[in-house]
């Protein structure tokens, strides 16, 4: 019984594991469909270097040090909303892609919350690759995760099924054991019956 609650909970956190790659699923697409038009071509500022730089640091794989430049563009740019956007962007998308748990991907996402696109702008400024790779990676986690519960519960269901199939010989053995003892009782009882009867 004990047993069995563990497998319908293992069921339940693969459920929630597979909403919850869903849910990343529609918010990577809603990003990627009004991230895709790319600006046209200009001189680039200071800012937008430095975003630059912290993007090709993040696509080299190199997080600990991408986060630091997306923050240092967070920082950096009090008058420029569009490249502190992209910088928390770039962060979300950084702690995504680092995040351990679901607690740290939980609050990836809630830093992803603070970026508030241009809503007058048709054009946006943000690289959807970031967000691309970030939820793909995530969605390969949680796969990783998910076969891994699964393998528990398939581990869980063989180990149920040896203890049943014990129970079922141990019982066996009881039944065979009392009649054991039913057929000696009734041989000691013969035996006392010939000895009273010498």
């Amino acid at each position: 019984m004990i047993v069995q609650y563990r497998c319908e909970n293992n069921k339940t956190k693969i459920s929630k594991h597979i909403l919850l790659c869903q849910s990343i699923l529609l918010i990577s697409l809603f990003l990627i469909l009004s991230g895709c038009i790319q600006l046209a071509v200009r001189p680039a500022t200071q800012g937008e270097s430095a975003l630059k730089a912290a993007e090709q640091t993040f696509l080299q794989v190199n997080y600990a040090l991408a986060a630091e430049r997306f923050k240092k563009v967070i920082l950096d740019q009090n008058k420029n909303q569009k490249i502190k956007n992209s910088g928390i962007y770039g962060l979300a998308c950084t702690k995504m892609m680092t995040a351990q748990n679901d607690d740290e991907f939980i609050n990836a996402v809630a830093l992803l919350n603070q970026w508030t696109s241009s809503k007058e702008e048709k054009m946006h400024f943000e690289n959807p690759e970031l967000l691309i790779l970030a939820v793909s990676h995530m969605v390969y986690i949680k796969e990783q995760e998910k076969q891994k519960l699964l393998g528990q519960i398939g581990g869980l269901n063989t180990k149920v099924k040896k203890q049943n199939q014990e129970s079922v010989e141990m019982q066996q053995l009881i039944k065979t054991l009392q009649h054991q003892i039913s057929e000696l009782e009734n041989i000691d009882q013969e035996l006392q019956e010939k000895r009273k009867a010498q």
